[in-house]
């Protein structure tokens, strides 16, 4: 559907993003202040979470687009990582990585059994 020339798709995506953007500053502003590689890694396994659980569901495109492709999609970073990561020891760099993947993982893994509960 066309709104004035937009895709009303677009919107949806905007706001969600805004709100996510918003989100995660908030986040890294009031959690591991000394630590912003920690905090955007759990904010990442986070969003993983929430977009693994919303996976599980049917959503019509409008409301998909605003929480998946909005909200999560600026909620989490990966360039913001990839960034940070450049920056890291190379310590900081592996462990960053392989709590970040597992994170990840297991984040998707216990979403979904969680989903199927809630179904």
């Amino acid at each position: 559907m066309e709104v004035r020339g937009f895709n009303k798709t677009l919107i949806y995506v905007f706001a969600g993003g805004f709100l996510g953007g918003i989100s995660r500053l908030l986040i890294n502003q009031n959690l591991f202040t000394d630590n912003k590689l920690l905090s955007l890694t759990i904010v990442n396994i986070l969003g993983t979470f929430i977009l693994a659980i919303l996976s599980e569901f049917d959503f019509n495109q409008h409301l998909q687009s605003f929480l998946k492709t909005g909200f999560l999609g600026a909620f989490t970073s990966f360039g913001t990582l990839m960034l940070l990561l450049v920056q890291a020891s190379l310590e900081q760099k592996i462990l960053y990585l392989i709590i970040s993947i597992l994170g990840g993982i297991f984040a998707t893994y216990i979403a979904r059994k969680v989903a199927v509960i809630w179904r």
